[in-house]
């Protein structure tokens, strides 16, 4: 048995070397290829405990060597030029609410209250992902790369089923001063998200901006090391149909698109120097205010009529990092016809009238890191339409707040609970209001 260890372990390892010849060691790897030490120079006999010990021994050190191997394992392309480097997580939540909520597995709003009272609870593996970051070569000047990450949600992460939701697919060229990124990305509009447990973001309530097909560019300009101006503009898909929930009618209030497609803008100015922090992967300013500004416009039609609909917004967004445990960051928004980007309470027209829906909203969060380890966040936010120009049976409010505790016990199991409100006000007769407590864990194994 142990003969045939050592025999598999060497198989494996010289496969695994000879796929690595050639390649370029990963950015940050030192180059030296792993240290392994040489294989027995005969097989251990059957009861022969001294060759038995050398087999152990040699085995480990294998062991030792494919471990060294495999922190420097990624896939290689067709083109060897390109590289992928795998991450993930495997997500198991549980979420609890006394009234129906949608959806129930990453939730927006409250749904009316009937007269009877509708607890819920969803036991899931929906917040489950499989990404890859994509490192290409230098081309022209700019280094090429790209990202793709998909969850679980299915083709309509808020309608409550099991499937592939691709939520990054892009390709980008940069370098200092410039990036251009095409595909799957996310909103250059308002691009900040509170830091739940849901994968709903607030969305729906005060939180606007998600991911849709572009094409981007940025321009970084840097007058001083403690100041930059961050120019960001992109042609945008304008509307995203999976994002319509499974309540009746959401899918015409967003509206279908007119030939032309969105324009997003953003200005961003940082301040104070880059500096590690708490929570953050790469370093970060003291403090960023953003600027943000969209145009469109969606179609509706029915056989009696046809609306063309415009979808405008101005936004605003503040990230503040006070001390390097403590911060807090917001945005704020006002537009109109912007179910797409979930302003509105993800509505853009009126059911009846195909008009554009007007609205402002936002949203606040601050955090505290009790340790590096263990961090709570806490916030709310709030959207409301205009409700002269919100139909029947459509939302003329949506608010949310909520609280979590986040322990990562390890760089690779991170637990986390999250109480939440939400508050949903409709245009029913005699059905004005109605609100839910959420209560959210979730254990998360990352890789």
């Amino acid at each position: 048995m142990r003969v045939c260890q050592v025999l598999i372990a060497l198989g494996v390892l010289s496969v695994t070397l000879g796929s690595l010849r050639g390649q370029t060691p990963p950015e940050g790897s030192s180059g030296a290829p792993p240290v392994v030490a040489p294989a027995a120079s005969s097989p251990a006999a059957p009861g022969d405990s001294n060759a038995s010990k050398e087999s152990a021994d040699t085995l480990a050190q294998l062991s030792k060597g494919l471990d060294a191997v495999s922190k420097r394992l990624t896939v290689t392309t067709a083109d060897d030029q390109f590289k992928f480097v795998i991450f993930g997580a495997v997500v198991g939540e549980t979420i609890a609410s006394t009234q129906r909520i949608t959806a129930a597995g990453s939730y927006l709003f409250v749904n009316p209250f009937l007269g009877r009272d509708s607890p819920s609870i969803e036991v899931q593996g929906r917040g489950t992902s499989l990404g890859a970051m994509l490192v290409g070569p230098e081309i022209a000047g700019f280094q090429s790369g790209g990202q793709v990450l998909i969850y679980l949600y299915g083709d309509s992460p808020f309608a409550n089923l099991y499937g592939a939701f691709f939520a990054f697919a892009y390709a980008e060229l940069k370098n200092e001063d410039w990036r251009f990124a095409f595909g799957l990305n996310q909103d250059v509009f308002n691009p900040l998200n509170p830091a739940t447990l849901n994968f709903g973001y607030g969305l729906d309530a005060g939180n606007t901006g998600f991911i849709r097909g572009q094409f981007r560019v940025e321009r970084f300009l840097k007058p001083t090391e403690d100041f930059q101006v961050t120019l960001q503009g992109a042609l945008s898909q304008p509307v995203v149909s999976e994002f319509a929930t499974p309540f009746p009618g959401s899918d015409i209030t967003l509206g279908e698109t007119n030939g032309w497609p969105n324009f997003e803008g953003r200005v961003a100015l940082g301040f104070g120097a880059l500096e590690p922090r708490y929570g953050a992967p790469l370093p970060t300013r003291r403090m960023e205010l953003g600027f943000s500004g969209l145009i469109g416009q969606v179609r509706t039609s029915s056989p009696d009529t046809r609306v063309l609909a415009t979808t405008a917004g101005v936004g605003v967004d503040f990230t503040a990092n006070v001390t390097d445990r403590f911060g807090f960051k917001a945005e704020f928004y006002k537009g109109q016809g912007m179910g797409s980007y979930f302003g509105g309470s993800g509505q853009s027209v009126n059911l009846e009238s195909f008009r554009s829906i007007r609205s402002l909203g936002g949203w606040a969060e601050t955090w505290f890191y009790l340790t590096p380890c263990l961090h709570t966040h806490w916030g709310a936010g709030i959207d409301d339409p205009r409700d002269g120009d919100v139909g029947n049976n459509q939302r003329t409010q949506n608010q949310f707040a909520f609280g979590n505790v986040i322990w990562d016990a390890t760089k690779n199991l991170q637990l986390g609970f999250e109480v939440s409100r939400y508050d949903t006000r409709w245009n029913l007769p005699n059905i004005p209001s109605t609100d839910a407590w959420i209560f959210h864990t979730r254990v998360a194994l990352k890789f």
